[in-house]
């Protein structure tokens, strides 16, 4: 990325669904890289790379500071995207939590997070299919 007046370029990865934010990012040239998503997507866990496994085994093993990284960006996705559920195209409630899920499998969670149940009531999240309160 571009400091001190200097040009840069960077890569932007985006859930399908946030593509049209693009829309909101003005003055700025972003190209899409189809071949890569497409890649990506049919990338098997085991043509991954012995370095990325065992960082899943750590993510899933639970008690170390990536598994605890990785459940609160979980929790950072979710309550986020809960606030642009209205940007979200007939977006609601469950089709965040759903897209959470998502998320919380593309970045190695075998399961998904817990939620503290006085969290689940402030977002006002009771009922909604996909969630996992800490004391169930």
């Amino acid at each position: 990325t571009a400091r001190a007046g200097k040009e840069g370029s960077g890569l932007l990865v985006l859930f399908p669904f946030e593509s049209r934010f693009l829309s909101e990012i003005r003055g700025l040239h972003v190209a899409s890289n189809h071949e890569l998503s497409s890649s990506l997507s049919e990338l098997a866990e085991e043509d991954c790379p012995e370095w990325m496994q065992q960082n899943y085994s750590k993510v899933n093993s639970g008690g170390n500071k990536l598994a605890n990284s990785a459940q609160l960006a979980y929790l950072s996705f979710l309550g986020y995207y809960l606030g642009q559920v209205r940007r979200i195209q007939d977006g609601t409630k469950n089709d965040v939590v759903s897209l959470s899920a998502e998320f919380s499998q593309s970045i190695g969670l075998a399961n998904v997070p817990s939620i503290p149940r006085k969290l689940i009531t402030k977002m006002e999240l009771e009922g909604i299919p996909g969630v996992v309160s800490e004391d169930d």
